[in-house]
């Protein structure tokens, strides 16, 4: 089986809602947290984003009900649930179980996770993180029924309009993973969201004015008919905080 390149790197996405007076402490302990993570050999490289809460700025479209958005990438999928099952994954999940704990409900848990594969990309750029510039996220949870159309449209059309979004360089479709052990801690990755696309903007991106723009106004338009479809769709405007990433090369 070939090893994916960088940007087809399988992605565990995190998403938390930490209340402000935490964030200082939680955005502390992360750097300390990814370079645990990346002493795995199949742990590719790790972020952390700070989801814009500008209600007054963005259109209500991106809803701001977390506030970080963490995704992990991984060398393959059998390193994935392998490292997943680990020690130091296990460690980690301990860790930060106290600290959870305290945490607002998001989407009806104190932790909404997702393990999801490369499905399309647009403006290959060869590395798990294009940079540490500003991110889009569009997830959806699709049902069986609807899969095929959505895919079409998600990675073929509304793909090819978000690569045009002013300041974009990379736009990736990602799909839930198939045949993930039904257990714990595997579990505790495979919450709402089977679909995302995820667009990257190059470093110094003004979230506020990208997202005001014709292109990427008119693209929401078309993306909010499913709003009204599915049962659940979430979107997050976010800046980077932090990349680490394995000094080895593939």
């Amino acid at each position: 089986m070939r090893r994916p390149l960088p940007d087809e790197c399988p992605v565990v996405l995190c998403r938390v809602h930490v209340p402000e007076r935490m964030q200082a402490d939680v955005d502390g302990w992360m750097p300390k947290h990814f370079d645990d993570a990346l002493r795995h050999p199949a742990v590719r490289a790790a972020a952390n984003y700070a989801v814009r809460q500008d209600w007054s700025r963005l259109p209500s479209v991106f809803n701001g009900d977390c506030t970080r958005f963490i995704p992990y990438a991984y060398a393959s999928v059998e390193g994935l649930t392998a490292a997943i099952d680990g020690p130091a994954a296990r460690e980690a999940i301990e860790d930060g179980a106290e600290r959870e704990g305290q945490y607002p409900l998001l989407d009806g848990e104190l932790f909404n996770g997702t393990i999801l594969e490369v499905a399309s990309v647009e403006g290959s750029c060869g590395r798990e993180f294009a940079g540490s510039g500003p991110v889009l996220a569009e997830r959806f949870h699709v049902p069986d029924d609807q899969l095929d159309e959505f895919d079409q449209w998600l990675a073929g059309a509304y793909r090819e309009r978000a690569i045009l979004w002013p300041g974009v360089v990379r736009v990736r479709t990602l799909h839930a993973v198939p045949g993930i052990p039904q257990r714990w801690p595997h579990d505790r990755y495979q919450g709402k969201g089977n679909r995302m696309l995820w667009a990257e903007f190059a470093d110094g991106t003004d979230l506020v004015e990208t997202v005001g723009s014709a292109a990427v106004r008119d693209a929401l338009l078309e993306s909010t008919r499913w709003d009204v479809t599915l049962p659940y769709v979430r979107r997050d405007a976010a800046d980077c905080l932090l990349v680490r990433r394995q000094l080895a090369q593939f």
